[in-house]
């Protein structure tokens, strides 16, 4: 019998049914390490045995844990846990008030959307086009779409014709795409540790084995990287080198360099995900990694969610010119959704082709650059001493680092109380479920409610950290 059996009790008079006791127990056990990635668990039927219970309750149990994405089956091989869980969702961090001002949003300000112009182009598209705009596209993208989108890569020095460009849902799309075109169960892939949440939970959908790489002030470690390449053999490495999320860190030119002559002497892959590369606030701009490939190495993702409307879902990838890569990611793409919508990808079109694209930017990158400013500003004027955090060149949030014995999740609580919320940092490593970090983001906060949010942080930190004096007198100095 397993051992974690003993640890398991299934009470017939609470009143709860069973089969969610048995649910919420292999799930408590999965987060608590107590079972391991990989550990497979008992059939069915032997389950139902050594716990009293029919198969059904353990059918039932499993498909609950399997659709949270814990267990996965393989069959004729049995059940097993999941190779990375993502032990804290973003989901569990909400707004319970209007007054609460909110830093953990990564959704841009509504106000900025330009809505005027794409009701505009939305009514000249359906008198032009009229239903032709809602029928199914090439599984590629419109044409004239990728013409523009080509153009559009120029402009920031990616050399790539209009059959490289693949149009998608947004980047959280490319990311599942991706995984379901590259990968299979149990290959491996590199990631930045911490990493963007959704594509953690793309890559933990295909159940892919995860390998961290720390970052450091100029991006991944290269040592760490090339030490799990050579023991894990991974398949793909997938980074953010503009203002990394959710560090903020930007890669160095020299790091860039290191980066693809690693993924050239062990023949890898990179994806490289560009969701931000516009807000340089900095006079230091550093080409794109799919700008400096020479080799196709690359796939260049780039979503238009953080910059124009989230609710668009429109993106587009830049594949190398491999067709075994191509004909895999068109039949992924198909099988997502068949196509992005035609009429937005029309509208898109009309967008770029006008140069309305370039007039938006402008407009956002003044107002967010305000804010940049002022969070920055905020935070110096405010912010307990004992708050480290990275200055980044550009982007839509600041990644702080608690004292040393302090978690993220205990802060919460202290911030929600006193107005103001986060994200913690836990939510962005594939494995823990505690952090000394949080992420503030400005993006949907304007000046006046970064300084009043950054005092309530401030306020928050100092009676947490006071807290944890009284606690552990030898460890923290009073914040007084």
């Amino acid at each position: 019998m397993p051992d974690f059996i003993g640890d398991m009790e299934i009470e017939r008079s609470c009143g709860k049914p069973l089969y969610m006791q048995l649910y919420e127990q292999l799930k408590y056990m999965i987060k608590d390490g107590k079972l391991q990635p990989g550990h497979k668990l008992p059939p069915i039927r032997e389950l139902a045995g050594m716990l009293g219970v029919n198969s059904v309750t353990v059918v039932k149990a499993y498909k609950r844990l399997e659709a949270d994405g814990m267990i996965f089956s393989k069959t004729g091989s049995g059940t097993y846990v999941s190779c990375d869980i993502a032990i804290t969702s973003m989901h569990e961090y909400t707004v319970p008030s209007a007054d609460v001002i909110d830093f953990a949003s990564f959704t841009p300000s509504p106000q900025l959307f330009p809505v005027e112009h794409f009701k505009a182009l939305i009514n000249e598209v359906l008198d032009r086009d009229g239903g032709m705009a809602f029928e199914y596209q090439d599984g590629r993208g419109y044409q004239p779409l990728r013409a523009a989108l080509a153009e559009y890569a120029a402009a920031v020095d990616i050399e790539a014709h209009q059959d490289d460009i693949q149009v998608i849902s947004g980047a959280q799309q490319g990311i599942d795409i991706l995984s379901k075109a590259l990968l299979d169960f149990g290959d491996t892939i590199v990631m930045e540790s911490p990493s963007y949440t959704g594509a953690i939970a793309a890559f933990r959908s295909r159940n892919v084995r995860i390998a961290e790489v720390p970052m450091n002030e100029d991006g991944l470690d290269i040592k760490v990287l090339e030490k799990r390449i050579r023991e894990d053999n991974p398949h793909l490495i997938y980074v953010m080198t503009d203002f990394h999320n959710p560090t903020g860190v930007s890669y160095s030119l020299h790091k860039r360099k290191q980066l693809l002559n690693i993924a050239r002497r062990y023949d890898i892959l990179i994806i490289e995900d560009d969701y931000l590369s516009e807000l340089n606030f900095s006079e230091n701009k550093q080409p794109l990694l799919k700008s400096m490939d020479d080799d196709q190495r690359v796939i260049y993702i780039k979503s238009f969610s953080k910059i124009l409307m989230p609710g668009l879902r429109l993106g587009f990838m830049i594949l190398p010119r491999r067709d075994d890569i191509y004909h895999r990611v068109l039949d992924a793409k198909h099988a997502s959704d068949i196509s992005t919508s035609g009429l937005m990808q029309r509208v898109l079109e009309l967008y770029l082709s006008r140069g309305l694209w370039y007039e938006h930017m402008n407009i956002i990158y003044g107002e967010y650059k305000r804010r940049y400013e002022h969070m920055l500003q905020a935070l110096d004027r405010y912010m307990p001493k004992q708050i480290k955090y990275h200055v980044p060149a550009g982007g839509l949030h600041i990644w702080l680092l608690l004292p040393e014995g302090c978690c993220d999740r205990e802060l919460y609580g202290y911030a929600v109380n006193a107005g103001v919320i986060f994200a913690p940092g836990a939510a962005f490593y594939p494995r823990t479920d505690k952090s000394r970090c949080l992420k503030i983001s400005f993006a949907s906060t304007d000046e006046e409610q970064i300084d009043i949010g950054i005092k309530r942080l401030s306020r928050a930190i100092t009676a947490y950290l006071n807290d944890k004096y009284k606690k552990n007198n030898d460890r923290y100095a009073p914040l007084l």
